[in-house]
C-alpha cells in the first residue's frame, strides 16, 4: 500500500451491509461538497484532482477510476465521423464516484472506496493548506518589500494601510 486509504484500513470491519437510497444520497452530498464547495475543478485545483484520481486508482488496482478518454464513431453532416478526446479529471472522478451500485461488489466495499476518495482529497487539501501556511511569512515579507520599493521608485504618495492585510 503506497497510500493509506479508508477502504483498506477498515476492510475487516463491516460498516454497511446494504446500499440503499440513504447511502446513495450521502455519496452525492459528499461528492458535491467536495466538488462544488471545497475544491471546484478549476486551473488552481486540476493538479489536486489528478493526484486524488491517480493515488486512489493505484491503491484500488486500476489504471484509472473510470475511462480517461472517449472514442466512438458517429455522423457529422451525414458522413461517418470519428469522435475522440480526453475526459476532464472531474468527469473521470464523477463518473466513478456517482456510478450506480450494481451489486458486483459488496455494498461495504463500494461505499468505503468512495469514502476513501473523500478522505484522500481532504488529506491532500490539508497538505496544501499547511504548505501555504508555512510559506505565509515569506509571502508577507515579499509583499511588504515590493510595495515599499514601488512607492519610493514612483515618487507618488503611498496610500495608507498595508497590502499585507489582504493576504
Amino acid at each position: 500500500m503506497l497510500t493509506d486509504i479508508f477502504a483498506e484500513r477498515y476492510k475487516l470491519t463491516t460498516l454497511w451491509t446494504m446500499f440503499t437510497d440513504t447511502e446513495r444520497r450521502l455519496l452525492v452530498q459528499a461528492y458535491r461538497l467536495f466538488s462544488e464547495q471545497l475544491c471546484p475543478f478549476n486551473d488552481g485545483n486540476k493538479t489536486l484532482w489528478s493526484d486524488v484520481q491517480s493515488r486512489l486508482s493505484m491503491e484500488l488496482g486500476r489504471t484509472s477510476l473510470s475511462p480517461l478518454t472517449y472514442n466512438f464513431m458517429g455522423t457529422w453532416n451525414g458522413q461517418p465521423h470519428h469522435y475522440h478526446g480526453s475526459w476532464g479529471m472531474n468527469d473521470v472522478c464523477k463518473t466513478w464516484f456517482l456510478a450506480d451500485f450494481d451489486g458486483g461488489e459488496s455494498a461495504d466495499r463500494f461505499f468505503k472506496e468512495r469514502m476513501s476518495f473523500i478522505e484522500l482529497a481532504f488529506r491532500l487539501i490539508e497538505e496544501r493548506v499547511a504548505t501555504h501556511n508555512a510559506n505565509l511569512p515569506s509571502a508577507i515579507r515579499q509583499v511588504d518589500i515590493f510595495y515599499d520599493s514601488r512607492a519610493s521608485r514612483s515618487g507618488k504618495p503611498r496610500v495608507p494601510g498595508s497590502r499585507v492585510d489582504g493576504l
